[in-house]
């Protein structure tokens, strides 16, 4: 239904569209561009959080969106602001985060040359986003917004950019909205055909193996009741680990198969059919799934591809939710004898292995690190996690209990996110303790949002594992590939860094400081660094193990689980 909203610009017909569409704050740099823009925004209710840099905008939101499951949004500039974002932006679209990119361009006689036409900055748009709408005069805000909404949270979640020329901005126009509600879930004929036929072949099982990413967040008690009813073993993608906690007696880590934890390559080795839900697919994912004989279903709103190989036994197009309801007015109770022992047994097993180990009086030992981490921090508290070897004991040793509770940025390994994620995380729930884990190069790209963080008057701990910058890159050629090369950069005094970004500062340099350390960066009422001294020393002869392994060509989801199963391995086989 179309109502009148009245007589406005079309920028703050923009904002009044962010404010009605449910976002509450917005990530971005002023510009000239988006002066009409930012003016708009003073005395809404839509926050605007001034950032450092245009990329850590786009990884705010991103964050932002995928701590709360909400839409959320940044205000770019063209060219320069557009482009210095693409990282997060992509980030943002592997990550599945329903975002608004509003991107405020000058027209030719209000900011005359900026661009030459070689330099189209929208050109590339369609590969990293959704799409890209443009109203061409203020009256189509509205309805155009709506459409980029829609957009944005229909079928698989992910970033839409609508560009605002200048001159569409400063013109006023009597508004009419169509409302920004996602519209009914409904179940194609051909959906409910292969449930059908996914329901006959999970009777006919003897055991089935779930495993479930990120689009079953909102499905979490459907995935439970399933596993329970089924006893069935679930694995879950990294980007969704905790749908199904760690704790719970059939949760079996990150998956699948042999990419996943040991324990998932022991439990879905009984499995002989594996049920995917709410995860991309791939030819790699649906190798690992598999033991020889086994059949595979796997159920998304974007199933993705047709040329897998091999090729999923029956491919459900459909929401999470609304496929596993479906299903489980179908299902018959299973047995499984023996796998809640197996589990229950290997979690044991990991957990004494940790806990067994040595104390380090030099360094600081990252197990130990993550395991004091998981002690401390309640199942609600937020672990942000960045690109690097920090993330293979953060994936392998930090189990997650509740959804939405680990961040990483997976796929796309963009350096740097950490921060200002956590940063973002911090302002969309501040009743949580937010802790972020960056290397020392990543905290150089992006460790200044710590002043956004101040700015804001936001607390969360960054905690900079300090093993000299790029160390990790210098260590694949190094100690993986046979040969050595070498990335030094100049060493970074943190404790002057932190006095002069007016933030806290903890130096933890061995096990037996970590528990005085941690908790007082935890009770800290301000942003504190955590400069953590720590080594991977143990990890680098059992690295030698995977020499023939081209890790820079891997993608990114695989090199993480293999990393952080290697790193799981290492420690069972050290107890």
């Amino acid at each position: 239904m179309v109502t009148e909203w009245g007589h406005m610009t079309g920028a703050a017909a923009a904002v009044d569209c962010l404010r009605r569409s449910g976002v509450t704050r917005v990530f971005g740099i002023p510009a000239i561009e988006t002066t009409d823009l930012f003016a708009a925004f003073q005395g809404s209710p839509v926050e605007m959080i001034l950032v450092t840099h245009e990329s850590t905008a786009a990884q705010m939101a991103d964050a932002h969106a995928r701590v709360t499951g909400e839409l959320s949004a940044c205000v770019l500039t063209p060219g320069p602001g557009l482009t210095n974002a693409l990282s997060g932006i992509a980030q943002a679209r592997l990550d599945s985060s329903p975002m608004i990119l509003l991107v405020a361009s000058g027209s030719a006689s209000y900011n005359p040359g900026m661009l030459p036409p070689s330099l189209d900055h929208l050109a590339g748009a369609p590969a990293w986003c959704k799409g890209v709408l443009y109203p061409e005069e203020p009256e189509e805000v509205p309805t155009t917004f709506s459409r980029a909404v829609r957009w944005a949270r229909e079928g698989e979640p992910g970033p839409v950019l609508l560009e605002i020329p200048g001159e569409v901005q400063r013109a006023e126009g009597r508004m009419e909205g169509t409302g920004f509600r996602p519209g009914p879930r409904v179940l194609s004929d051909q959906a409910a055909l292969a449930l059908e036929k996914t329901s006959k072949m999970i009777k006919s099982a003897r055991s089935v193996g779930i495993y479930a990413g990120a689009g079953c967040f909102e499905a979490s008690g459907e995935l439970a009741e399933m596993a329970e009813r089924l006893q069935a073993p679930v694995a879950c993608t990294v980007s969704g680990l905790g749908v199904l906690p760690y704790i719970h007696k059939l949760s079996v880590g990150f998956g699948p198969g042999s990419m996943g934890t040991p324990l998932c390559e022991k439990a879905f080795a009984r499995c002989d059919l594996v049920v995917a839900i709410g995860c991309r697919m791939s030819s790699e994912i649906a190798t690992n799934c598999l033991n020889p004989g086994s059949n595979l279903v796997h159920i998304d709103v974007e199933p993705g591809p047709g040329h897998l190989r091999p090729r999923p036994d029956v491919t459900v197009k459909a929401p999470s939710k609304l496929a596993m309801r479906v299903l489980l007015d179908r299902l018959e109770d299973k047995s499984n004898p023996g796998m809640r022992d197996l589990i229950r047994l290997e979690k044991r097993g990991l957990r004494k292995a940790i806990e067994g180990r040595e104390e380090w009086t030099d360094v600081v030992d990252p197990v130990k690190f993550f395991r004091f981490m998981r002690e401390v921090l309640s199942s609600e508290d937020v672990l942000v996690l960045d690109s690097g070897r920090h993330a293979f004991f953060g994936i392998g040793c930090y189990p997650v209990h509740a959804p939405r509770t680990l961040l990483a940025p997976v796929d796309y390994r963009t350096l740097g996110f950490a921060v200002p994620a956590a940063v973002a995380v911090k302002l969309a729930q501040p009743e949580r303790r937010v802790v972020g884990c960056v290397g020392d190069g990543g905290f150089l790209l992006t460790g200044l949002e710590l002043l956004t963080a101040r700015r804001c008057n936001v607390a969360p701990v960054v905690v900079v594992f300090a093993e000299g910058p790029m160390d990790s890159i210098s260590s694949v050629p190094g100690r993986v590939m046979g040969r050595e090369s070498r990335f030094d950069l100049v060493p970074v005094n943190y404790e002057e860094l932190a006095h002069s970004l007016d933030v806290g500062y903890i130096r933890i340099l061995r096990d037996g400081e970590l528990e005085s350390g941690l908790t007082r960066a935890l009770t800290t009422e301000a942003p504190v660094i955590v400069e953590l001294r720590v080594s991977y020393r143990e990890v680098a002869p059992y690295l030698k193990r995977a020499r023939r392994v081209d890790w820079q060509n891997l993608p990114g989801a695989v090199a993480l689980r293999l990393g952080s199963r290697l790193v799981m391995q290492q420690i069972l086989e050290g107890a």
